[in-house]
């Protein structure tokens, strides 16, 4: 059986990015065996081809794979997924203590109301929400900064949703077979 069925759950936080998860998957050990998920003889595809990796929201099944999953990648065995928890863009230039005006890369996606994150120089999140949005790249905070922020600083909107999100593997074998394996394990929290 594979491995990552006694894995601990997978936990998402903000300021996570391209976190490598690998699973390995056992090859029977002869053609009439039932130990192991890849079927004797066999291996897992050339990457990028081994495995394919979905992952939606538990129950509500709204798929988050592009924000949250990377290119996986695979060896005869092993599959390794790089997870992230989504940003939505950059501050465009630092900005001091007490702070409220952020300059970004883009507001798009953006509401004024919206609860936003913005990742300081002490690697801590400022958690506050957007009283306005001025323009394409400008946006002002309910709250200013406890200190200070630096360019290409992340700038957090939750789209996720805290809780329980289901993740989908395909396997992709030589020889053409394929094999599915589906686990709730990845938690999303928010610090």
């Amino acid at each position: 059986m594979p491995n990552f069925q006694t894995v601990d759950r997978i936990t998402l936080q903000p300021q996570d990015e391209d976190v490598g998860y690998t699973f390995e998957f056992e090859v029977a050990s002869s053609a009439t065996a039932n130990d192991g998920a890849i079927p004797f003889g066999r291996t897992l595809a050339a990457t990028p081809n081994g495995a394919t990796v979905t992952i939606a929201k538990h129950p509500e099944e709204i798929d988050y794979s592009t924000e949250i999953l990377g290119t996986c990648s695979n060896t005869d065995t092993v599959v390794t997924v790089p997870m992230s928890y989504a940003y939505v863009t950059l501050l465009n230039g630092g900005e001091p203590i007490t702070e409220t005006t952020m300059l970004v890369d883009s507001t798009t996606g953006m509401a004024a109301g919206d609860r936003v994150g913005i990742e300081l120089d002490s690697d801590a999140v400022h958690w506050t929400t957007i009283a306005s949005i001025t323009d394409a790249t400008t946006f002002v905070l309910t709250t200013g900064l406890p200190s200070a922020a630096g360019d290409d600083n992340k700038v957090i909107v939750p789209r996720m949703t805290r809780g329980i999100y289901h993740m989908r593997f395909v396997c992709h074998f030589s020889g053409g077979s394929d094999k599915e394996f589906d686990f709730n394990r990845v938690y999303v929290r928010d610090l």
